[in-house]
């Protein structure tokens, strides 16, 4: 069977949809890696061929964004440390890779800024507890809508992107724990960063929510949805990206 499925991977054309994904992934973990919030690339790839890449396995994932790492080491960008460039890539394959990320300018200069950051003086305890605070309110209103978050995953969503009411309450639950634990004299780094995990998969899930969606993250008002909901969710994966930066550069 496992035999099969990598045959299947590896004789299947990348669609747009697929290669979308990956860019969306790859530039969601490197955001994260810049931002010194650690993470698991393995979880996030399962969670890839768990939804959107399905059709995939592990190898050629992990291939595809080796491949992403020598497109962007091309185009002088930041690459993520855990995908060597792989620079066996079909050129027509090459050729939409770079249309994709020249539709993501936005967040590209948004990497080259957390670049140019690091070694920020770190926030005081009170600015991180409000910060939480208001992406904690944030959260929560996903799932006051009259038809509720689970609606947005459950309403035609792309490639198996689906956000439900759970991931919203896992997450708020999270970010108490994290509040809890930053406040303590001696933090506890073991609950910190296993409460983050399920905020990095949040991010993960809305940002490749929001790239099925738009053809350019800076262009937030094309979002499909409509819904207030849906709005949010376009922006969560940075403001996630940047509330952890902020709660490890406090911690460490």
């Amino acid at each position: 069977m496992a035999e099969q499925k990598e045959k299947r991977s590896a004789s299947m054309p990348w669609s747009d949809s697929e290669l979308r994904t990956s860019i969306d992934a790859y530039l969601y973990m490197l955001q994260l890696e810049t931002a010194a919030v650690p993470f698991s690339v393995v979880e996030q790839e399962r969670l890839l061929i768990s939804g959107p890449l399905s059709a995939r396995n592990e190898v050629s994932v992990r291939y595809r964004l080796r491949n992403i790492s020598h497109v962007m080491k091309e185009r002088g960008e930041a690459t993520l440390g855990a995908y060597s460039a792989a620079p066996q890539v079909g050129k027509n394959v090459k050729a939409r890779i770079n249309g994709l990320l020249d539709e993501r300018q936005s967040t590209l200069q948004a990497i080259r800024q957390m670049v140019g950051n690091r070694g920020a003086e770190a926030d005081e305890l009170d600015e991180v507890l409000i910060g939480l605070h208001q992406l904690k309110e944030m959260i929560s209103s996903l799932a006051s809508e009259a038809n509720p978050v689970a609606g947005i995953g459950h309403n035609k969503p792309p490639e198996n992107i689906v956000i439900g009411v759970e991931d919203i309450s896992e997450a708020v639950r999270a970010i108490s724990r994290i509040e809890s634990a930053v406040s303590d004299h001696a933090p506890d780094i073991g609950t910190v960063e296993r409460s983050s995990n399920t905020l990095v998969a949040l991010g993960m899930k809305s940002a490749l929510w929001a790239g099925q969606r738009l053809t350019d993250f800076s262009k937030a008002g094309a979002i499909a949805a409509g819904t207030s909901a849906g709005l949010s969710l376009t922006g969560l994966s940075g403001q996630i990206v940047e509330m952890l930066r902020k709660v490890f550069t406090y911690l460490f």
